[in-house]
């Protein structure tokens, strides 16, 4: 399942009941959901723009949300969505917050990435009087995240410089340090029972450490770009990663055995968590969407069409093709990642968009290309696709904004639609091919008429895309 917002998404997490996903919007707004219908119950301007992050506390009763635009950080009734406090402006952009495991205080993060020299502002509030209770000293540089260990005693912190560092929160002093990545730490995450610390870093890679040993257990080579967050599951078994190479992953804490990737973001994944009964994953990206994976280990989802077989793509460099029980073929079909297919009204044309700016077509009686079966010509990226209802036009959407029309038998263009100026998320004809209807990241919902396809609506007033 899927929740498409108008604008980048940088966070979602679960409230300790799992009834309710907090959303924390790029525009400044903080969406709640009913975490199993997934309709949205309500919304409320946490910050003028950029809300990073939104946390629940233990109790479910406080939001905590920061901005990297007006640095604050501010306390909200869960229920009512009335603001408690503001806290003073942070002097870096407020990136996340961590309560402790008894809700008493509360642990702010000001991150300053692109200033050598400041070291991070890591302080630490009462939730209760809202008092400003210190600051840890002792980092050199920016810090991303942080968490309280699970009995409260220790923060854990990752810096700019590679240093995992565990606080003492009585004293306010560093406890241990853990020194293993070659890069900035991006995440950091205790399992429940306190014995294992996880840590990422920008290159991809996670450590699990042994806490009372305080040494290494194992190192991951997880991702191809950084991590920014890490989930480990209630029972303590599985990890999970997000990254921003667009995927998060599922993995066995005990023995590193990667478990799943999941796959279908279009830009960086942010943040990662699990539900409280551990069986469902939610991951917020900045290609504005919300999705929700199975967290027991399985095959990738597939995508079934049809009454005869079933079309799936993964950003993998092939489509796949299957009947209902097993895949009849691989496609190897682009240079780059596979984004959009479309299934030809007579079920006889499989087309298929790419990172790689061209559609193919197949034939999906033998599995091979049809007769000419690329077309060129596309602005960018080509992220959605669409046949009209008699099948001999053909809609590309584009990263770039830009639809383009195909005539599929003489494999021409036929036309060039403009007026988005962001990424096309979806396309549609009509039942009676007369109107075709793009969605985009713009935040518009935009129809055009045939035969020339002229703009007859405008911008969507909805935040939420159906």
């Amino acid at each position: 399942f899927t929740i498409t917002n108008r604008v980048l998404v940088p966070a979602a997490r679960y409230a300790p009941d799992g009834r309710t996903l907090a959303i924390a919007s790029y525009d400044g707004l903080v969406i709640l959901r009913d975490a199993l219908t997934k309709k949205e119950l309500k919304s409320f301007r946490a910050h003028p723009r950029n809300c990073w992050s939104v946390t629940f506390s233990p109790n479910g009763k406080v939001m905590a949300t920061t901005s990297r635009d007006d640095h604050e950080v501010k306390l909200w009734d869960a229920e009512t969505a009335k603001l408690l406090v503001a806290f003073p402006p942070l002097s870096q952009e407020a990136v996340c917050v961590a309560f402790s495991p008894d809700g008493k205080r509360l642990a702010t993060v000001g991150y300053s990435p692109y200033t050598k020299g400041i070291p991070a502002e890591v302080k630490i509030w009462d939730t209760a009087s809202y008092q400003y209770l210190g600051q840890l000293a002792g980092h050199r540089s920016f810090v991303c995240r942080a968490q309280f260990s699970p009995d409260g005693s220790l923060l854990a912190t990752g810096d700019g410089e590679g240093t995992v560092r565990l606080w003492d929160i009585a004293t306010q002093k560093e406890s241990q340090s853990f020194t293993g990545h070659r890069g900035f730490v991006g995440a950091v995450r205790f399992s429940p029972d306190g014995k294992i610390l996880a840590t990422a870093d920008q290159h991809g890679a996670i450590i699990l450490w042994d806490c009372a040993a305080r040494s290494a257990l194992r190192t991951l080579s997880a991702h191809q770009s950084p991590i920014y967050d890490l989930a480990i599951s209630p029972d303590g078994k599985r990890l999970a990663s997000a990254s921003l190479d667009h995927t998060a992953k599922l993995w066995d804490l005990e023995t590193g055995e990667e478990l799943a990737t999941f796959r279908g973001h279009f830009g960086r994944v942010w943040t990662v968590d699990f539900a409280p009964d551990g069986k469902t994953l939610v991951t917020a990206s900045m290609d504005g969407t919300v999705r929700f994976w199975s967290a027991a280990p399985k095959r990738e989802s597939e995508l079934f069409a049809g009454d005869w077989a079933a079309l799936g793509f993964s950003p993998a460099r092939s489509d796949q093709l299957w009947d209902l029980t097993n895949r009849i073929r691989i496609l190897p079909a682009h240079a780059a990642k596979v984004n959009a297919l479309a299934l030809s009204p007579d079920g006889q044309t499989l087309a298929s968009g790419s990172d790689d700016t061209t559609v193919r077509l197949w034939d999906m009686a033998t599995g091979q290309p049809a007769d000419n079966p690329v077309l060129h010509g596309n602005a960018g990226a080509v992220t959605a696709l669409a046949f009209s209802t008699d099948g001999k036009t053909l809609a590309a959407g584009s990263f770039d904004g830009p639809i383009k029309l195909w005539c599929v038998s003489a494999r021409q263009e036929v036309g060039s639609l403009k007026g988005h100026l962001s990424r096309i998320q979806q396309l549609a004809f009509s039942p009676d091919g007369r109107t075709l209807a793009s969605s985009s990241y713009d935040g518009t919902v935009r129809l055009w008429t045939a035969p020339s396809f002229a703009e007859i609506d405008v911008e969507s007033k909805s935040r939420d895309a159906p």
